[in-house]
């Protein structure tokens, strides 16, 4: 895939979920779609924002984190999702995110090792009723690496209340093993359950770095209708607004390492949660990608 244009403007507020603005941004498509926010919507952002190391050179950490949470306060979500994330890296998102509180756990001690897949909440809308981690693992509930998996790989979750429109949503964050490709199909069945077990009825959102696109095993099982348990939906397929960014999630810091040219990030919703409007954001400095994944933001109405 060829990279895109580079318009360069000014950190400004977002109104639309299409406007992309940072130091640097590529916009894509030819037509913008119109802005859906209300009262009742809220915004749903997951991201991989690589984890802080001192290998990535020009795109190490300390390098991008200012602009890259320069973007994330653009894009004005009630709800982020981040992956890979360390517990510094945790923290300062946390800090820079002002009336934003955050739960989920390292994966390697259940504390504060390893990677996190951290659900950060706007605390002026939302209440966090109950968290917890999971491991994707046959042994969910103690830190443990499953299947084939090269690292240990974990799901966090939060029960939210919502206090503008008095519903609860339980939000899912994952990442997926990038190796084992029994581990991903086994984790994608475990989470199904898992949130069966945990959210019931109510609406859930599921996002994370699942390292599968749509052709593959997991991203079938999330999506399959042909079950006992609820399937969910493709936000940017459930979308009535087509997704004005490229195809792809994952780039590599310079759009030249891509493994693939299919999402690999994903938001998916249950059958009571409405998509309003689906965006793969192309968030740039001129550096290059502000991580070697996109970010993606669902709106959706509980």
């Amino acid at each position: 895939m060829s990279r895109p244009s580079v318009v360069r403007l000014t950190i400004a507020p977002i109104t639309c979920l299409s406007t992309l603005i940072l130091l640097a941004v590529a916009t894509m498509g030819s037509a913008s779609p119109a802005c859906t926010g209300d009262s009742t919507t809220t915004r749903i952002m997951t991201w991989n924002i690589r984890y802080d190391n001192p290998d990535d050179g020009i795109h190490a950490w300390p390098k991008r984190r200012e602009d890259l949470l320069a973007f994330i306060r653009s894009q004005k979500p009630g709800i982020l999702c981040i992956q890979e994330g360390l517990s510094p890296q945790v923290t300062f998102l946390k800090e820079g995110l002002e009336n934003f509180d955050v739960r989920g756990v390292g994966r390697d001690d259940g504390k504060d090792k390893g990677e996190f897949s951290s659900i950060y909440f706007d605390t002026t809308r939302f209440r966090c009723a109950a968290s917890g981690t999971f491991w994707l693992s046959p042994t969910p509930d103690q830190p443990s690496k499953g299947w084939d998996a090269a690292l240990n790989r974990i799901a966090s979750w939060a029960k939210l209340y919502d206090t503008r429109t008095s519903n609860l949503v339980y939000v899912f964050n994952t990442h997926f093993d990038h190796m084992g490709k029994i581990a991903r199909d086994s984790s994608a069945g475990l989470i199904r359950k898992k949130i069966s077990e945990i959210a019931g009825d109510s609406p859930v959102l599921l996002a994370g770095d699942f390292n599968s696109v749509e052709s593959d095993s997991p991203y079938k099982t999330l999506t399959s209708t042909q079950s006992q348990l609820p399937g969910l939906a493709d936000a940017r397929r459930s979308s009535p607004i087509p997704d004005p960014g490229p195809s792809l999630t994952f780039t590599g810091f310079e759009g030249k390492e891509s493994i693939t040219n299919e999402r690999i990030d994903f938001v998916f919703v249950s059958q009571t949660v409405v998509v309003t409007s689906h965006t793969t954001c192309v968030a740039r400095s001129e550096a290059g990608y502000l991580s070697d994944h996109l970010p993606v933001i669902a709106e959706v109405r509980f």
